[in-house]
């Protein structure tokens, strides 16, 4: 109903243009009423009558940039018509419909023309000069964000030890094609928030379909991508560090705990039996609740946050995950340089324990190059720590405390269904005491690994396999399959998806196949058991990605400063 009345604004104020600009054009001296009323070529003539450079039409033709063109044009327009003061301007710029009308039809206005380029005495106030140059630049830097470059900083660990938690990007549009922006209104040089106040810094009353420009190719394996978070189409506001989803979810399962009591995680246990149907109607309570509190925010997808990871998989692509490894059609893939794992550091020794492990955490950034937050403490007392190591550095610990107090992390398949495999990993770091069971479920809360099924035992370090669907690829659809292309064909490509009586349907027609409508990819950070990517969440689609990351301008490290052999280095 909001988005009706919105449009129909949009086509008033059209038409408003319409029905002005042709009398604007004849208080101008052109006697051509026709030329106000022709699509492109009125904002032309538009152009012309203001003594304006003829190639600031092409500039029209940019989304976003166009909405900032034309309240230069708006407010230069007034201008012409002898309303020079700050007030006529702010007038202009905030109530253009009417005071357009206003032009037109008032006989006491008089078109007098830009008098700067007629009569030199008439040179603009140095204020109005500061105001265009301003304008100008905005319209520039847009220009080049929207089309060229866009700057990025890496706020998560999960690229390290090839991106940095401090890195400052640059992000390549030409790459992949630059992607137009669908709310093409929205404040300069911010992404889905404004600076102050943390509201939204976009305006939905008009949108654009989705559309790419050429670009130098597509996105390969192994690239380094920015895109629109997939999962980020609805945000829970009161927690943004979890997905609405997430949330959802886990709250259910803590009222379904609270409710039942101790449970049993297995295939064929009361999960299946009786949380899968107490899901769905907790989850629409849930969600009713939050809607009414105006909890949620819904975002388009490109003012979804942008994340960053390494594409290893591309459409048409086999991956699976293997204790850790991940292979593409069946190959070991991925492997970069710097990638890092978790591992299990038995460090019992006086440099581990001193200070509660602080004394630790400051030799490992020392040696190790590892930032304090990526340390996680098991034990003070016995030494016991989690870190992320590349191979190189996995090397160098293991000279110091030995490979026995060098484990790796890995959890196995059913890590996330089986209480027991959470007992053995409780009583291994020896968090297990009498009567934790109940505890245990609470942690576990429901299944984090795309795609959060409960008939899918996979976890982060053993995933798979899956085939990551390409456009025009058809396939055979059952409930057994239907949790991995859900969200393909509910929410990215926009069907009406139900089940009814066991059976699946597609816009109120009985599915048995589908066809997808877009390419999708498989993204994962190089930080692999330390980064949220598309083991949590599932595919990417192409309508998401954003650009390839090219080049660091500049680092800093948030712990000891500036990285000066990071400045200007390429990326990989």
């Amino acid at each position: 109903m909001e988005k009706t009345i919105a449009n129909a604004l949009l086509l008033l104020l059209i038409a408003v243009y319409f029905a002005s600009l042709y009398k604007i054009f004849e208080k101008a001296g052109r006697n051509k009423k026709w030329e106000g009323f022709v699509p492109g070529y009125n904002v032309f003539v538009w152009i012309k009558i203001l003594n304006k450079p003829w190639w600031w039409i092409l500039l029209m033709l940019v989304p976003g940039v166009n909405f900032l063109m034309l309240i230069v044009l708006n407010v230069e327009l007034s201008r012409s018509f002898n309303l020079r003061s700050f007030k006529d301007d702010l007038l202009m710029v905030l109530f253009p419909w009417y005071f357009i009308y206003r032009l037109a039809y008032n006989p006491e206005l008089k078109f007098v023309g830009p008098l700067e380029f007629k009569n030199p005495a008439h040179k603009k106030p140095m204020g109005r000069e500061w105001f265009d140059a301003l304008m100008f630049a905005v319209i520039a830097a847009t220009i080049i964000r929207t089309l060229f470059l866009e700057a990025f900083k890496i706020p998560s660990p999960s690229m390290e030890k090839n991106l940095l938690v401090g890195d400052f990007l640059f992000v390549s549009k030409v790459s992949y094609g630059a992607k137009l922006p669908e709310t093409p209104i929205s404040f300069p040089f911010t992404h889905n928030t404004m600076p102050v106040g943390n509201g939204k810094s976009y305006l939905e009353i008009f949108t654009l379909p989705h559309l790419r420009l050429p670009g130098f190719g597509s996105v390969k394996r192994n690239d380094v991508v920015v895109f629109n978070f997939p999962a980020g189409d609805s945000v829970y506001t009161d927690n943004t560090n979890v997905t609405y989803y997430q949330f959802l979810n886990q709250v259910a399962f803590e009222q379904y705990i609270n409710r039942f009591g101790d449970i049993s995680i297995t295939a064929d246990s009361l999960l299946v039996q009786h949380f899968t149907p107490f899901l769905k109607p907790t989850v629409d309570l849930l969600r009713a609740d939050l809607m009414k509190q105006d909890k949620i925010i819904s975002r388009p997808v490109d003012k979804r946050d942008n994340y960053i990871k390494r594409c290893v998989g591309i459409p048409g692509d086999v991956i699976e995950v293997i204790d850790r490894q991940l292979f593409v059609n069946g190959e070991p893939s991925g492997n970069t340089d710097g990638m890092q794992f978790n591992y299990n550091i038995n460090a019992n020794s006086p440099i581990a324990a001193a200070n509660n492990g602080q004394k630790f955490k400051s030799f490992l950034k020392e040696k190790f190059d590892v930032n304090s937050d990526d340390c996680n403490i098991l034990d003070y007392d016995r030494g016991q720590f989690i870190v992320p190591l590349t191979n190189e550095k996995l090397a160098q610990m293991q000279q110091i405390y030995g490979a026995a107090n060098v484990r790796p992390v890995v959890k196995p398949k059913g890590h996330y269904q089986s209480i027991k495999s959470l007992y053995k990993i409780y009583d291994e770091y020896n968090y297990l005491t009498e009567g934790h069971n109940q505890y245990l479920c609470r942690d576990l809360r429901y299944l984090p690994i795309f795609p959060n099924d409960i008939r899918y035992d996979w976890s982060e370090d053993n995933f798979g396999p899956l085939k990551i669907p390409a456009c025009g690829e058809t396939v055979e659809l059952n409930l057994e399959n239907l949790p991995m292309y859900a969200r393909i064909i509910d929410v990215y490509e926009k069907n009406d998806l139900e089940i009814k009586d066991g059976k699946i349907y597609i816009n109120g027609a009985e599915s048995t196949a589908y066809t997808f409508k877009m390419n999708y990819y498989w993204l994962m950070g190089d930080n692999r058991q330390n980064s949220a990517d598309s083991r949590f969440w599932g595919f990417v689609p192409e309508d998401h990605v954003v650009g390839k990351a090219v080049l660091v301008w500049f680092s800093t490290d948030p712990e000891t400063g500036i990285r000066w052999n990071r400045v200007f280095k390429g990326i990989r």
